[in-house]
């Protein structure tokens, strides 16, 4: 069976038995001699770094003898016919950049790239070059291994994960910037058009993300999910609270909501979720934890009412946190549904 460079390698020291579990039509493994000797060689190094475009890391791992030994990164490859992998591909460095919550431009455009050199296949001799420097090395590749196996068997998983990956295309900040002691709040209503649209279609695909799993709230014109009393429709919060409990959904912990600076337009809204202040909460920081039912419910107003139809002026006032919230609640369903919820990243 043909392998295929994914250009991904794991700065953790990976199960084989779990990384080599099959998923739908393609299998991970990862390599096990990327070069002659496993401790660091400089010429080996540089040679490496001729074909691949970098130079190979490595870690210190902790023997059982309490030992400390330098160790070579592996690269995660595909076994499948080429587009198979390329498919898995797509999928798996989706899974980590919703993992991660955040965009990693390296995966932008990865390719699926055969080991056998004299074996090009589809792929043209420039492309084969190019893909070949694509790389990147990171930690935790074993939680977005984890969830493109399971989302493999599932169409409907992966539209979500799809989806996300988009929103996060569309509009992505590192974490660290929504952290509320060392950026309390960078990000302000901007004033661009432009900027209104991007934000505004990454909440949207957000929200269709949630839809992919039917996890939205449900209400109609004829009966609300809200009462007029901003209190819900108990048949509707009953309804969204079964569907969550039946994907996995842990309805006891509740969602962070960041809320910084003064309040926009979209924090006046009516819908806008009354959660619990966050321990942290100080001056320009209004963070909140709200109940994955009023974050659900808030959500599916925001999109209907400022980012889906015709601008209005709540549209104008979405910020970059608005984006987050959406994007958060989303990651946070679908790596539950899929069993990989809470993390420690």
């Amino acid at each position: 069976m043909p392998l295929y460079h994914t250009g991904l390698w794991s700065l953790d020291d990976l199960d084989d038995a779990f990384i080599s579990r099959p998923a739908r039509g393609w299998k991970l493994i990862l390599d096990e001699c990327q070069l002659e000797r496993h401790s660091f060689d400089l010429h080996a190094n540089l040679q490496f770094k001729e074909r691949r475009g970098f130079g190979p890391v490595f870690i210190a791992v902790k023997t059982d003898d309490g030992e400390i030994k330098s160790q070579q990164t592996r690269e995660i490859l595909i076994a499948r016919r080429r587009l198979a992998a390329q498919r898995a591909l797509n999928l798996l460095r989706a899974c980590h950049a919703i993992d991660n919550g955040e965009l990693f431009a390296d995966l932008d455009a990865a390719l699926a790239i055969p080991k056998d050199p004299h074996s090009p296949e589809d792929l043209a001799e420039g492309e084969r070059e190019s893909g070949l420097r694509r790389n990147l090395s990171a930690h935790h590749l074993g939680f977005a291994v984890g969830m493109a196996i399971k989302a493999s068997y599932s169409r409907t998983l992966q539209y979500a994960i799809y989806k996300l990956f988009l929103s996060l295309r569309t509009v992505s900040v590192p974490l660290m910037n929504h952290h509320p002691r060392y950026s309390p709040r960078l990000y302000g209503v901007e004033s661009e058009p432009a900027n209104h649209v991007r934000l505004a279609n990454a909440i949207t695909l957000a929200y269709s993300a949630i839809e992919e799993l039917q996890l939205e709230v449900r209400g109609s014109r004829e009966k609300p999910a809200r009462k007029e009393d901003g209190s819900w429709d108990a048949d509707t919060l009953a309804d969204v609270s079964k569907r969550l409990t039946l994907a996995g959904i842990d309805l006891t912990s509740p969602i962070v909501w960041t809320i910084r600076g003064a309040p926009t337009r979209v924090h006046k809204m009516k819908r806008h979720p009354k959660g619990v202040p966050a321990s942290w909460t100080s001056g320009p920081v209004r963070d909140q934890l709200v109940s994955i039912p009023d974050a659900l419910r808030f959500a599916g107003s925001l999109r209907s009412s400022a980012t889906t139809h015709k601008f209005v002026k709540e549209s104008r006032s979405i910020t970059v946190y608005d984006a987050h919230n959406l994007q958060h609640l989303a990651r946070r369903l679908i790596m539950e549904r899929l069993g990989c919820w809470p993390i420690d990243s």
